[in-house]
């Protein structure tokens, strides 16, 4: 079955967008924005990186390449996660391992899955985190609205595909006492990462 677009898809991206008011005066600068609403990403993106090894390790079949990722397993010996790459389009790629996302080209945005601080890095094989978590921080919303765009979509396709009822059931499988609802919170997220970018900085 192939994704089907969402119908909020594309707001997050363009509410992000590099012609978008918000970005007029980040464009020299990381990012910045409160302890609060990175910790809030963290939260969310860690749930999205259990609820994908899920995805994976489903007994009927591995859903992220029902989808479209490609995957690369982490080279004999190595010890590091596979890594699975979806083409967005002729140049824009999301790709994914069990730390982290990276939305971008030929360089995009790196997002560590317990740390929600944006850091531009270059599209490459990484089979663990070292690499990505020491690149410089991000200085535009561009390619983390594109993820958080997609990411709503991924999550949509997968509520069409196997029902309201499995998201849940996979993401009850957590440890953690509260569960997010994914797609309602991505979208909070992005609305608000939007309202308050000139809020108090993250600590590196």
């Amino acid at each position: 079955m192939l994704p089907r677009t969402d119908a909020a898809a594309g707001e997050l991206s363009r509410i992000c967008s590099p012609q978008g008011s918000v970005l007029d005066a980040q464009d020299t600068a990381p990012l910045k924005w409160p302890h609060a609403l990175a910790r809030r990403g963290a939260r969310l993106l860690d749930a999205q990186c259990w609820a994908w090894g899920q995805d994976i390790r489903r007994e009927e079949g591995n859903l992220l390449l029902e989808y479209g990722f490609t995957r690369l397993r982490a080279p004999e010996g190595s010890g590091g996660c596979s890594q699975y790459t979806l083409a967005l389009d002729e140049e824009s790629i999301i790709r994914i391992w069990g730390f982290g996302v990276f939305a971008g080209t030929r360089e995009g945005v790196y997002l560590n899955r317990f740390a929600f601080v944006p850091r531009t890095a270059p599209r490459c094989d990484a089979w663990d985190a070292s690499l990505l978590d020491s690149q410089p921080r991000a200085l535009s919303l561009e390619h983390v609205g594109a993820f958080l765009d997609w990411a709503v979509r991924y999550e949509s396709w997968i509520q069409e595909r196997l029902g309201e009822r499995y998201r849940p059931m996979t993401l009850n499988r957590r440890s953690s006492a509260v569960q997010p609802d994914l797609i309602a919170g991505w979208r909070r997220f992005g609305e608000e990462l939007v309202s308050r970018m000139d809020a108090a900085p993250v600590e590196a």
